[in-house]
């Protein structure tokens, strides 16, 4: 439920990203492509992954891409200040809590909805704020 903006994914975001979950796979995952001379060697090793771990591979690096773009302390900080902002008079959901914080961390960082959401709750956020 942390990710129904309407708001565009512009490419900005995107590319950004994109770049830092790429810069996350050859940080993870070099080895597995150390001894590749062409193109050919990279998808030979490719097409030998299987698509589990290929999953666990992509997740890992998405994972990290959020890691470097959201770092863990500036993050809560930020989640902490906008939480207690928010009037509980108006906003008097936790969903709704939880998406104007996710939906103002989008902006405050610059990086989509969804890699966002993910950090928050991979930080555990969502039940930290709520039990303040």
């Amino acid at each position: 439920f942390y990710c129904r903006s309407i708001r565009g994914f512009n490419e900005e975001r995107k590319y950004r990203f994109t770049l830092a979950e790429e810069l996350s796979h050859i940080i993870l995952h070099k080895e597995l492509y150390a001894e590749c001379s062409d193109i050919d060697d990279m998808y030979d090793i490719y097409e030998k992954i299987s698509a589990e771990d290929y999953h666990r591979m992509d997740r890992n690096a998405k994972y990290l891409a959020s890691a470097i773009l959201l770092p863990a302390d500036a993050f809560k900080k930020k989640a902490i200040e906008i939480y207690e902002q928010i009037d509980r008079k108006k906003v008097k959901t936790n969903e709704k809590i939880i998406y104007r914080i996710v939906t103002q961390l989008t902006e405050d960082f610059n990086l989509g909805d969804y890699p966002t959401a993910i950090r928050f709750g991979n930080l555990g956020l969502h039940h930290q704020l709520i039990s303040l």
